[in-house]
């Protein structure tokens, strides 16, 4: 049965899917987990039957929520700082453009529109989103949302992965590609590079902060498998956290550091993890299980 063959149309504009059956045990396909700063909700990107659409899953009640609902591919979804919206990417107008909605699905907004392919939102703050680009060459930008002003915020590279910002706000994580390397880089807030954590062939992809900043997890094939891996923020050995033959991707932490959450294709398709920052008790997400905040 589709997923979709048991919803109905709240007062808001959200499509509640009643009586979900857990994720891991559905044909929907997980990326891009993303946990609101209460630690309540996780929005995600749903693939179903070709599209690929936004979900919200209740941590305390089990209710799992579509939250855009379209023929398009969108995905990529940040919470802002304040956790009533949600950027996100989407070709729903033609190109691949940024956009924000409220969390109950109402006041969607385009907030970009250019020829290039616009990816993988984060938010700088409440008024300030990151972004990637492929117009003129690889990009990472800034978009003020009050005055619809867009800078370049960019160091030279031939690609950047998802930036996102230090719990102190002060410093961005990202993965560039330069040459046949991938790193693992700090920047400032300015696009400059500060430090290298992890680089080589092996196509480290951008870091997901622990709560307190110490420690970045991220996905990396060092050993030939997309594997997840932890560094410390400072600088230091990575440590291997997944060994899988699957691909182990899209790190994100809870907000109180418990848990790890990830997706993973280990089950032939990509579905929801969860770990334990040091590796241990790995297993699919438990929906609707308060022992996942």
């Amino acid at each position: 049965m589709s997923i979709r063959a048991s919803c109905w149309l709240t007062g808001s504009a959200l499509l509640v899917l009643a009586s979900a059956a857990p994720l891991w045990a559905q044909q929907l396909q997980a990326r891009d987990p993303a946990i609101s700063p209460d630690g309540r909700y996780l929005a995600f990107q749903g693939i179903e039957g070709g599209r690929a659409n936004l979900y919200l899953h209740d941590f305390e009640t089990g209710d799992l929520a579509l939250l855009t609902s379209t023929d398009a591919l969108e995905g990529g979804p940040a919470w802002s700082p304040d956790g009533e919206s949600i950027a996100f990417y989407s070709n729903r107008d033609g190109n691949f453009d940024i956009y924000t909605v409220r969390m109950d699905g109402t006041e969607l907004r385009r907030r970009t529109d250019d020829a290039a392919m616009d990816l993988m939102p984060s938010w700088l703050s409440a008024d300030d989103l990151l972004y990637v680009s492929n117009r003129n060459g690889d990009q990472l930008r800034l978009l003020h949302l009050d005055s619809g002003a867009d800078e370049l915020l960019s160091v030279e590279v031939e690609h950047h992965n998802r930036a996102t910002l230090s719990p102190s706000g002060k410093e961005l994580s990202v993965g560039l590609k330069r040459g046949d390397d991938w790193d693992l880089a700090i920047l400032d807030l300015d696009g400059g590079i500060k430090r290298v954590l992890d680089a080589g062939p092996d196509r480290a992809g951008s870091g997901a902060w622990s709560p307190d900043g110490q420690t970045l997890v991220y996905p990396s094939r060092q050993t030939g498998d997309w594997d997840l891996y932890s560094v410390p923020a400072a600088g230091g050995t990575p440590v291997r956290l997944t060994s899988d033959p699957g691909r182990e991707l899209d790190p994100t932490w809870t907000v109180d550091g418990g848990w790890i959450l990830f997706t993973s294709n280990r089950s032939g398709i990509f579905r929801l993890y969860r770990m334990r920052p040091d590796g241990s008790e790995l297993g699919p997400l438990p929906v609707g299980d308060d022992g996942a905040r």
